[in-house]
């Protein structure tokens, strides 16, 4: 299947929650959106989610739950023995409120706010769990507001082009060919490498051996593995090559 449109202002790689999110923002603000998924099915490792972690959110709020971002910081810090890169949990913890509420405001319904063991109530759990959130609630606003989505299609090359647009290569895994569209942005949401032995034994400390990962099986870190790896051409087309 190939794409309606040679030319968008967003092309966003990758399905999941992420994806999904930058999608329907995107098309909310009027802009032209092909959201591509290199599987069968959209919502990647996001489908099998219960919920999503927030302090001080509406939720929290109306049960007169009163939690110390700065107890949530120390307590995660603590957690991973300081690996964890505080700056990132930080921007996480003081923005999820947020997140939350903008899921509420898209349809998303929640069942309550509880707690996870021994911790604070922090968790939100959806009504439907993570794959009613991406498939009854938001691919199909994205879709009724023209957004297109593409499965079985990996973007295998990004090339940047003397006119500032991105041109983007695109596979399809049911007949093998490959086609061109072109962007204004390029969002690369291909999620995480926890089914790359190999990133996580060189980017990690842990023991890939020892790993038994669970998730959609498709987090190989596209889009990370090979980043840096720019090749510049001499018409100054610059060039970023992501796993085929």
């Amino acid at each position: 299947m190939k794409s309606k449109q040679d030319n968008y202002d967003v092309v966003i790689v990758g399905s999941g929650a992420a994806g999904i999110a930058a999608g329907l923002t995107a098309v909310q603000d009027g802009h032209r959106v092909l959201l591509l998924e290199k599987g069968k099915t959209t919502g990647g490792s996001s489908n099998y989610t219960e919920g999503l972690f927030a302090i001080n959110s509406y939720l929290q709020k109306a049960k007169g739950i009163k939690i110390k971002a700065t107890d949530v910081l120390s307590e995660e810090v603590n957690y991973s023995k300081y690996k964890a890169d505080s700056r990132i949990w930080r921007d996480y913890i003081n923005n999820s409120a947020e997140n939350v509420q903008w899921l509420h405001d898209q349809g998303v319904e929640f069942e309550g706010v509880q707690a996870m063991g021994a911790g604070e109530a922090t968790w939100h759990i959806y009504k439907g769990m993570g794959h009613g959130v991406i498939h009854d609630v938001l691919q199909p606003k994205f879709e009724q507001l023209g957004g297109e989505v593409l499965t079985l299609t990996r973007a295998i090359k990004l090339t940047r082009q003397a006119d500032g647009q991105v041109r983007v290569t695109l596979r399809d895994h049911r007949t093998g060919d490959k086609y061109d569209v072109t962007a204004r942005a390029v969002v690369l949401a291909a999620g995480g490498y926890l089914n790359n032995a190999k990133m996580i034994a060189t980017e990690t400390p842990y023991d890939e051996t020892r790993l038994v990962p669970v998730s959609s099986g498709k987090g190989t870190g596209d889009g990370l593995e090979h980043r840096g790896a720019e090749v510049r051409h001499r018409d100054g087309n610059a060039v970023w090559w992501l796993p085929t």
